[in-house]
Parts: structure tokens; sequence; C-alpha cells
């Protein structure tokens, strides 16, 4: 990660993610778990255990004696990750077959959201191009690739170092943490739902997109600009369609979850708007 040798957190920084006046890539540090999740977390015994660092985002420093979150996980779909020298000894996957969930390595990305529409919007594309599982603005997990394995999505995606690299570059803070393992390995059906969901929403946005072009194609045929104007949004709805189809083959691959349903449908609505538009 980006500047992880040179910056250095303080408690303050470290426990309350307050953003500093220059943009660095800063380790997340002293914490023995991590819980992250989309809803408030309801009162539990457990609750004032948790350190909150950026909103569904919680830490639990370390401790002599280990903690447990009974059944916190469940009650508010919570994806709990521990760094993995805390995790027991799992089956290894036989070289060359997938990963189960559970035994794969992650790594935590947080971050205050951009205010400024145009910086939010350029962080926006750059999500599009990233393998990212988005739990909330500026809070994701992404699974760690070795480089070798990367080759495979060069010039098409973005590695996690990457991502981050381009978000300093726009002058955002980025605390993260690597090597991260589920807590409890049996959270597919949590991961599944969640990529799943950025897909139909990804999907939605350029169906959106697609009607909103047909809309101006219509009213605006007849301007002397608009051919122009047209050839550019088509464009770069089948830059969209490219990387959401780049990112399936990579959860496919990755996790063995197959949306190509969702990207075939997709397609296939901007291929119609794309004769209806042209043909105006």
């Amino acid at each position: 990660m980006v500047g992880s040798s040179k910056n250095k957190t303080t408690d303050q920084a470290s426990y309350h993610l307050e953003e500093p006046i220059s943009a660095a890539s800063i380790r997340l540090t002293g914490f023995r778990t991590f819980l992250l999740t989309k809803t408030t977390i309801i009162k539990h015994k457990s609750r004032q255990a948790l350190t909150p660092l950026r909103p569904g985002l919680f830490g639990i420093k370390y401790t002599k004696s280990p903690f447990s979150i009974p059944e916190l996980d469940t009650k508010s779909e919570a994806i709990i990750l521990i760094p993995r020298r805390e995790v027991t000894q799992r089956a290894k996957s036989q070289k060359g077959t997938m990963a189960s969930i559970g035994d794969r390595r992650y790594v935590l990305i947080t971050f205050h959201p951009f205010k400024d529409a145009t910086l939010r919007q350029r962080a926006n594309r750059l999500v599009w191009q990233t393998p990212l599982i988005r739990i909330r603005p500026g809070l994701m997990i992404t699974p760690h690739i070795r480089i070798s394995r990367f080759r495979l999505y060069e010039g098409i995606l973005f590695r996690p170092s990457e991502y981050v690299q381009q978000m300093v570059e726009l002058g955002k803070t980025i605390w993260y943490a690597p090597k991260l393992q589920l807590l409890n390995p049996n959270q597919e059906r949590t991961f599944e739902k969640l990529i799943q969901n950025m897909f139909e929403e990804r999907a939605d946005f350029i169906t959106r997109s697609s009607n909103k072009l047909l809309k101006e194609a219509k009213e605006s045929s007849n301007q002397p600009l608009w051919t122009k104007s047209c050839k550019q949004q088509l464009n770069l709805l089948r830059k969209r369609l490219r990387q959401i189809r780049a990112q399936s083959a990579f959860f496919y691959r990755e996790f063995g979850f197959d949306y190509l349903p969702i990207v075939t449908r997709t397609a296939a609505k901007v291929s119609r708007v794309r004769q209806k538009v042209l043909n105006i």
C-alpha cells in the first residue's frame, strides 16, 4: 500500500480516523477484530467493547483474553474480520482449486467520502474499475490477489494497491488493514448478497442511463451537435458494460459467483437502445 512505511498513526488518528491535512495511506493498527455492518447495531452487551471508527466500522483492541461476540454477526448481518495469524489453522485448498471464502485473505479499506462532486465522480469511476465489495460509502473490502494471478485482469481492472494509489492522488486519506480473514468462515451467503446487490445496482444505473439517452435522442435529434454527444454517451455506456463484464469474470473465477445473467440482460438493453438511438 502507498506510504505504509512512512506514515505512523497516532492513537487519535488510528482510533477516531480523523482525516489529516495531507493525503496518505495509513495502516490500521491496535485492533484484534474489525466488525463491518450496513445496518445499525442494536443494543447488545458486547456493544460497549466496540470502538467506532467510521460509520459501519468498529474495532476491538488487543486484549490478553480472547473476546467473542455471541450472535452479534447474525443479528446485524455483520462481517467480522480478524488478522490471519489469529485464525486457527484451516484446511488448505488444493493447488489449482478455488479457495473458499473462509480461507481467503482480505484487505479492509475505509476513508471519508468526498464532499466535492467532481472528485466524488472521479472516485466512483475508480470503483467501477476495481473488484471491491462495498459495505457502505467509504467502507469496503477486497480479496487479496497475488500480482501473478492478477495479470489476467491487467489493463482491465485495478489492483487494490493501485486503487489506493489513485485515491491518494485525488487527495484522500485511506486507512487499510491487510491480511484479514473471516472470524466465521460460513458467511458465503452474506458475501454473495453484497456482491449481487452491487451488480444489480450497476446494471440498474446502466439501464437508467440508456433510457435517459434514448429520451434525449428523441427530443434533440434535430440539433446539429447531438450526433457527437450521442456517440460519447453510447461509448461511456459500453465502457461501463465492459467493466461490469470484467468484474463478473473476476468474481466468477475467484468466488464461483455467477452474475453473467445480469450482465447479459444489461448488454441486451444497451444494444437495443444503441440501435434505436442511431436510427433516430
